[in-house]
C-alpha cells in the first residue's frame, strides 16, 4: 500500500496525532520547567500574571495544533498531496524534537552524532507513525492531551497562584505620624568581604561611596542573611518573615509587608526588579505592556529556553544564556542596561517632589553577575557570550546534590572571576554614590533613614557551591553589608550585634513611630538588650535549612577575606591591584620591545575575535575588554598543564592570563580582562606572549598565530 493511501483517511485523528506529539514534544517540557517553584519568577520578571499566564499556556499548548489544523483541512481539500507530504513531515519534526534531548541524555561529545543518532531513531517512529494505523489511532486517542496538559499546569502546580491570585488584604497598620523620610536600597549578590581591605575596614580606594556612607552611618559588621537565594531573601528582607513553605515574591503570598506598614500614612516610591510586593494601589506599574507584548516577550524567551532543552551540548554552548537573567535572553545587553535603567528609575523618583514622608526602596541586581561592567560604567562585553558568563564555573549533578552543584574549573578560572565580580562591584559603588548625591542635593540626607544591606553573597573558595550556602562558604554566602544612617546622624558607629536582614522592617518601624500589625520574626535593630543569637538558620533553594553557630560563623569571618587579600595583594603602577593577577604581575605596563629578540615558541595561542579590536570607539558605552581565545601545541611538543600568559597591546603588556589544560575532549582555553585605560582609538595590534621562568628570570616567547 502507498504511503498516500495510508494517509488518506482519518483527518480528525491525524490532526489530533500531531498536537499530542506537539504537547509532549514541546509545550510539556518547557511547562515542567517554568512552572517548578525554582523557576517561576521567569514570570515576574515579565511582568506577567493573571491572565497573562493563562493566555501562555493556552496558546503554547494549542497555537500550533490549532493552526495545523486549520492548514491541514485546507489542503486536504485542495491539495491532498501536498497536504500528506506536510503531515509526514510535521511528524518527523516533531518525533525529532522528542528524541533530541532523549540522546543528549548519553553525554555523547560530538553534536552531528547526536543529531544524526536523533534522526534515525525519529525516521524509524515516523515510518511505524505511516505504516502502523494502530499506532496513529493511538496517538489519536492521547488527542484530549492537548486540553488536559494545559489545565494540569494551571491548576496542579505552583502556576496556580499566579494565574489565579485570591483576593487578598493586608492588615491596615495604625496610622504612622512621623514626616521620616526613609530610603531602604537592596543590593544582589554581595558578601561583606569584598568590601574590606587588608585591615576589615571598607576599602575607601576601590570604594568611595561604601566608605563615606559607613562614615555617617552605623555598620553592623556582623549581619547575617537568612536566605541563599534573592526569590526568598528580598521577601524575607520586605516582610520580616521566615518562610513556612515556598511562596512566589508577590503581594498575594506577603500580603503583610513593608509596602503595606508606610502605604497607610507614607507615600511609596518603589522599584522592585524581580518581586512584585507592592500592590498596585501603591505602585502602579509605570507605562505597563499590553497583554500582547508580554506574549511576545515570553515566548521569544520561552524560545531560547526551548533551544537550550534540546540541543546537543556544542550548540547549545552558542546559544544565549538563560541562566544569569530572567528575561530578555536573546539580547543581554538590554538586560543588563534594563538594570541601570531600573536605577535611573528610581533616581527620577528621588528627583520627583514627594512629601518628606515617603518611602523610597529599591532591589538592584548588582554586582550580580553576569560580569560585564567596568568600574567606570562602561561594558567589556555585551553579555551575549556565553563563554563572557560561565567561563570557568563547572556544574555537577549527582545523586549527592539535588540540584546542579556550581564550582570553579581552576583557581585562576576562581581569580579571574573574583576580579569581574570587584570591577562590576567598583561601578556599583559610583551608583551608591549618584543616590546619596542625589538625597543630599534634595535636602533628605540629613534627615532621612538610610538603611543599605544586600540580599546575599556568593563565594569565590575552591570549596563548595558557588552560590548554595554550606559549611564552605557560610561566611562568603551569609556574611552581607548592612549600613543604616539614622535621622540627623553624623558620626560613624560600628555594631557588633548579631543582626539579620529580617530586622530592616522592624527598624522602619521602631524609627518612624509604626506599629506593625502582623506577627514579624525581626526586632529593631535599637532594641537594647538586643537577643542573644546563638546561630543563624538560612534557607536555600529548596526551603532546606542550614544551621550555623555565631561562633563558627564568626571563626570564619577572615576567610573570604583573606582570600581577597591573597590573590590581590600585589599592584602594578598605573594598574592598581585589580589587574595585578597572578604570579608576574611586575610585567603589566612594560613595553615588549626592551625584551630583546623574542623567540617564537612552540605554542599557538590566538583570540578568537580579534576584529573586535579592529576599530575601538573610546567615547561609546562599550570596549572589548573580554577577549577570549585557544591555545594549542605544535606536533611534537608535549602539552603543559598549565601556561602562563600574557596579552600586549600596542606594544605594551597590559593583561596577564593562564590556560589549563582541559577535560577530555575540550581545548585550551584562555582570556583576557583588559583594562578601559589600555586601549587607543581606532585599530588595536594585539600579542600574546607565553611567560616562562628560568633562574629566576622571567622570559617571554611569542604564541600568537
Amino acid at each position: 500500500m502507498t504511503l498516500f493511501r495510508i494517509l488518506k483517511k482519518g483527518l480528525v485523528q491525524q490532526i489530533l496525532a500531531v498536537g499530542v506529539l506537539w504537547v509532549f514534544a514541546a509545550a510539556q517540557p518547557l511547562l515542567a520547567l517554568l512552572s517548578d517553584k525554582q523557576h517561576i519568577q521567569f514570570f515576574l520578571a515579565h511582568g506577567a500574571k493573571g491572565l497573562d499566564i493563562v493566555l501562555f499556556v493556552v496558546l503554547l499548548c494549542c497555537l500550533v495544533p490549532v493552526l495545523f489544523g486549520l492548514l491541514a483541512w485546507l489542503l486536504a481539500r485542495c491539495c491532498p498531496k501536498l497536504w500528506r507530504i506536510l503531515q509526514v513531515g510535521m511528524v518527523f519534526l516533531l518525533v525529532l524534537l522528542l528524541c533530541l534531548p532523549l540522546v543528549k541524555v548519553l553525554g555523547i561529545e560530538s553534536d552531528l552524532v547526536t543529531v544524526l543518532l536523533s534522526s534515525i531513531l525519529a525516521g524509524g517512529l515516523t515510518m511505524l507513525y505511516v505504516r502502523q494505523p494502530e499506532f496513529r489511532s493511538y496517538l489519536g486517542w492521547l488527542g484530549p492531551a492537548v486540553l488536559l496538559v494545559p489545565l494540569f499546569f494551571l491548576l496542579l502546580t505552583p502556576l496556580r497562584k499566579l494565574a489565579f491570585p485570591k483576593g487578598v488584604h493586608s492588615i491596615a497598620p495604625p496610622r504612622i505620624e512621623s514626616q521620616i523620610p526613609v530610603v531602604l536600597l537592596i543590593f544582589d549578590e554581595l558578601p561583606i568581604s569584598s568590601l574590606l581591605n587588608t585591615q576589615g575596614k571598607i576599602d575607601a580606594e576601590q570604594f568611595p561611596y561604601f566608605a563615606a556612607f559607613a562614615g555617617q552611618s552605623t555598620w553592623y559588621r556582623n549581619a547575617a542573611t537568612v536566605a541563599d537565594r534573592t526569590a526568598f531573601a528580598v521577601p524575607i528582607i520586605l516582610s520580616s518573615r521566615l518562610p513556612d513553605k515556598f511562596r512566589t515574591g508577590t503581594y498575594s503570598n506577603y500580603p503583610d509587608n513593608v509596602f503595606t506598614l508606610m502605604g497607610g500614612s507614607y507615600q511609596v516610591a518603589a522599584v522592585e526588579s524581580l518581586t512584585e510586593l507592592c500592590p498596585e494601589r501603591l505602585c502602579p506599574p509605570p507605562g505597563r505592556s499590553s497583554v500582547w507584548q508580554r506574549q511576545a516577550g515570553l515566548m521569544t524567551d520561552v524560545k531560547t529556553i526551548y533551544l537550550h532543552l534540546i540541543a546537543p551540548k556544542g550548540m547549545a554552548s552558542k546559544l544565549p544564556s538563560v541562566d544569569k537573567d530572567w528575561a530578555n535572553f536573546g539580547e543581554a545587553k538590554t538586560a543588563m542596561q534594563t538594570r541601570h535603567q531600573f536605577f535611573e528609575q528610581f533616581l527620577t523618583q528621588l528627583e520627583t517632589p514627594h512629601p518628606d514622608n515617603t518611602f523610597y526602596m529599591m532591589h538592584l541586581e548588582l554586582p550580580h553577575s553576569p560580569w560585564v561592567y567596568f568600574p567606570s560604567g562602561k561594558q567589556y562585553d555585551d553579555g551575549t557570550s556565553p563563554d563572557a558568563i560561565f567561563f570557568g564555573i563547572k556544574s555537577i549533578h549527582t545523586a549527592k546534590h539535588k540540584y546542579q552543584y556550581k564550582s570553579w574549573e581552576n583557581d585562576w578560572a576562581r581569580t579571574q572571576g573574583y576580579q569581574r565580580h570587584l570591577m562590576q562591584l567598583m561601578y556599583t559603588d559610583r551608583l551608591l554614590g549618584q543616590m546619596l548625591e542625589r538625597l543630599k542635593a534634595k535636602g533628605l540626607f540629613d534627615k532621612a533613614l538610610i538603611m543599605v544591606v544586600a540580599d546575599h553573597g556568593i563565594s569565590f573558595g575552591m570549596k563548595g557551591d558557588t552560590r548554595a550556602v554550606g559549611p564552605e562558604n557560610d561566611a562568603s554566602i551569609l556574611q552581607v553589608p548592612l549600613f543604616v544612617k539614622y535621622p540627623h546622624q553624623k558620626a560613624p558607629v560600628i555594631s557588633d550585634i548579631p543582626a539579620e536582614t529580617i530586622d530592616i522592617v522592624p527598624t522602619i518601624a521602631d524609627v518612624t513611630g509604626g506599629q506593625i500589625p502582623w506577627h514579624v520574626d525581626g526586632v529593631s535593630l535599637r532594641q537594647d538588650p538586643f537577643p542573644n543569637r546563638k546561630s543563624i538558620t538560612a534557607y536555600g533553594r529548596d526551603l532546606e535549612k542550614f544551621t550555623v553557630s555565631r561562633q563558627t560563623l564568626q571563626a570564619h569571618y577572615r576567610q573570604p577575606l583573606t582570600l581577597k587579600n591573597e590573590l590581590f595583594a600585589h599592584k602594578a603602577p598605573g594598574f592598581g591591584s585589580l589587574y595585578a593577577t597572578g604570579d608576574y604581575p611586575q610585567l603589566l605596563g612594560q613595553r615588549t620591545g626592551q625584551w630583546g629578540g623574542i623567540k617564537e615558541k612552540a605554542v599557538t595561542a590566538r583570540l578568537l575575535e580579534p576584529a573586535k579590536l579592529g576599530n575601538v570607539s573610546l567615547k561609546g558605552p562599550y570596549l572589548p575588554g573580554f577577549l577570549l581565545g585557544e591555545l594549542s601545541f605544535k606536533p611534537g611538543e608535549s602539552p603543559q598543564p598549565i601556561v602562563d600568559l600574557a596579552l600586549s597591546l600596542n606594544g605594551r603588556i597590559v593583561s596577564l592570563s593562564r590556560a589549563y589544560a582541559p577535560e577530555k575532549g575540550e581545548r585550551y582555553r584562555f582570556y583576557f580582562v583588559v583594562p578601559e585605560f589600555a586601549f587607543k582609538a581606532g585599530q588595536n595590534d594585539p600579542q600574546i606572549y607565553v611567560i616562562s621562568r628560568k633562574n629566576g628570570k622571567i622570559g617571554l616567547s611569542l604564541a600568537s598565530s
